[in-house]
C-alpha cells in the first residue's frame, strides 16, 4: 500500500474539512499516480470531491464506522477486516490511501511508500499528516526541484513553493498479518 498526501511546513493537510491548497501541478500528479489505482478514503474526504462523488477512472474504498452509508460508486468498508478482505487480490503498489487524517494514521504503517506534495508555506492548518522526517520507520529516497504555483485556494496572488518528495517506509507491516495477530481475521482463511 501506498499513500499520497500534501502538507504544508507543518505536515498540516487542510482546514475545516477542506485542503490547504489546490496547486494545479500537485492536482496533475495526483491524477497521474492515481488513475487505474484502488483509492482508500474517508467519508469527509470523499466529500472534498468534485460534486461530493468517488474520482472516476480509480476504484475508490470508503473506510467509515457508519453502518449505513451507501455511496454509489464506491465500495464502502467499516473496518480494517473488511477493508483487507476488499484489497486481497490487488496488488499492494496500486493500492493509495488519500486522507483524511485518521485515515492516513490508521493505514501509514501498512505504507510502502508516500508521495509527499511539501508545501513551504505554513497554512494554518487545523489536520496534520505525522512529520515523516521525525519518523526513524521512514525515510526520503527522492526529491524534486523546488516549484512555485499559484492555489484556487487562498490568496490567488500569493504564490506558493513546493517539492514532490518520495518517502520509504524501511518495514511497512503487512495487514493481514496485523489483523491475525490482533485475532481480527477470524472467520477468515488466509
Amino acid at each position: 500500500m501506498n499513500l499520497i498526501v500534501n502538507v504544508d511546513s507543518t505536515w498540516g493537510i487542510g482546514r475545516e474539512g477542506r485542503l490547504l491548497a489546490h496547486l494545479s501541478a500537485d492536482m496533475r500528479r495526483f491524477k497521474h499516480l492515481t488513475v487505474g489505482q484502488v483509492l482508500v478514503l474517508g467519508r469527509k474526504t470523499l466529500e472534498t470531491f468534485p460534486g461530493g462523488r468517488p474520482l472516476p477512472d480509480r476504484t475508490n474504498i470508503v473506510l467509515t464506522r457508519s453502518t449505513t452509508l451507501d455511496i454509489p460508486g464506491a465500495c464502502v468498508c467499516r473496518s480494517l477486516d473488511e477493508l483487507a478482505g476488499r484489497l486481497a487480490d490487488v496488488a499492494p503498489e496500486r493500492v493509495f490511501a488519500v486522507g483524511g487524517a485518521s485515515i492516513y494514521r490508521l493505514l501509514l504503517p501498512f505504507c510502502h511508500l508516500a508521495y509527499v506534495t511539501r508545501m513551504q508555506a505554513d497554512l494554518e492548518a487545523d489536520a496534520w499528516f505525522p512529520n515523516l522526517d521525525q519518523d526513524p520507520a521512514w525515510r526520503l529516497v527522492e526529491s524534486e526541484p523546488v516549484q512555485s504555483g499559484f492555489s484556487r485556494i487562498g490568496d490567488p496572488n500569493q504564490a506558493i513553493d513546493f517539492q514532490f518528495c518520495l518517502y520509504a517506509q524501511k518495514r511497512p507491516a503487512d495487514l493481514d498479518q496485523w489483523l491475525r495477530e490482533r485475532g481480527e481475521r477470524l472467520g477468515l482463511d488466509r
